[in-house]
């Protein structure tokens, strides 16, 4: 059995055990000390509490005290990503798992929030794309002014259409401009 590491008072500079708030020597309160010592734990614990009240924005701030606080607080990094991914800020959530990776890099469960955290973020993106595109298409639907039913045809065919309606007007044109100055009476 190990015994707890002891600290000095600050005030009479007895030697006070680590686990008692109170010094045993002068009998002063050292649990200021304590909390100071213990914040960034602190802050973690009150967004935990936060995020699973659904607070997200009040636990990112805790956290982020957290580990301002204390760099080295792998947990408040590791939540921190929660956090930040349950927000869908890929870019945050990433920023804060890789430094749970570098924290501790042969940790299975950081590492596999990070493989997790990559993989919603790619999810993300491509139904972001996919809105985006069925929004565009949509809204093309919409300025071309076809009715309800009829279905748009890919722009590619379209511009084809056009340019072959074009071509065929501009022949009658011709045809019609090369009668009208003569090259039209000989025989075929």
């Amino acid at each position: 059995m190990t015994s707890s590491p002891e600290v000095q008072c600050p005030y009479c500079g007895g030697h006070v055990p680590a686990d008692v708030t109170v010094c045993p020597a002068c009998y002063e309160d050292l649990s200021g000390l304590a909390r100071l010592e213990f914040q960034p734990a602190i802050h973690y614990n009150q967004a935990l509490a936060l995020a699973r009240e659904g607070h997200l924005e009040d636990a990112r701030d805790k956290l982020i005290v957290s580990t301002t606080l204390d760099e080295s607080f792998l947990p408040a990094h590791v939540l921190l990503a929660k956090i930040y991914a349950r927000m869908e800020n890929w870019p945050r959530a990433n920023e804060a798992v890789v430094r749970a990776l570098q924290l501790a890099p042969e940790d299975q469960d950081v590492r596999a929030l990070a493989t997790r955290i990559d993989q919603l973020a790619t999810e993300d993106q491509a139904r972001r794309l996919r809105e985006e595109a069925k929004a565009a298409e949509a809204s093309q639907r919409d300025a071309s002014g076809r009715g309800v039913g009829v279905s748009p045809a890919l722009p590619a065919t379209r511009d084809l259409a056009r340019a072959f309606a074009l071509g065929v007007a501009a022949t009658a044109a011709l045809s019609t401009i090369w009668r009208w100055i003569g090259g039209g009476s000989r025989e075929d």
